[in-house]
């Protein structure tokens, strides 16, 4: 099996691999990390994730307001969760800047490999 180095830490872990894709949109602007994760910090990010944002289903809607504060939204943050050896998952949340801030900080999203450009 490969070892992989865990993006929350950077410590190696010879384990499946299991990734998050992030997607945090502002304005006309959308960044894309991708983060490979160790089974603790994968299963963390899932429950933070679930706590946080919504699953994204056919009956998901979008909201005017942050669902964190209930400040005006003006960002967009999505993850497309890949579980070794299950279906993969989608949330999203509607969320103010300092919302936006805090859960980037708190996932350590910008530890990701950043898959496209401003």
């Amino acid at each position: 099996m490969a070892v992989y180095e865990c993006d929350w830490g950077r410590h190696r872990y010879p384990q499946a691999q299991q990734s998050i894709y992030y997607t945090h949109v502002i304005g006309a602007v959308a960044d894309v990390y991708k983060m490979r994760l160790c089974p603790k910090h994968f299963r963390e990010s899932v429950v933070f994730l679930e706590e946080h944002l919504t699953v994204i289903d056919e009956d998901s809607m979008s909201d005017s307001t942050c669902t964190e504060c209930n400040a005006d939204k003006c960002a967009l943050l999505f993850a497309k969760v890949f579980p070794a050896k299950e279906e993969m998952r989608q949330f999203a949340g509607d969320l103010c800047a300092a919302c936006l801030s805090r859960l980037g900080n708190d996932l350590r999203i910008f530890n990701g490999s950043q898959l496209s450009a401003r």
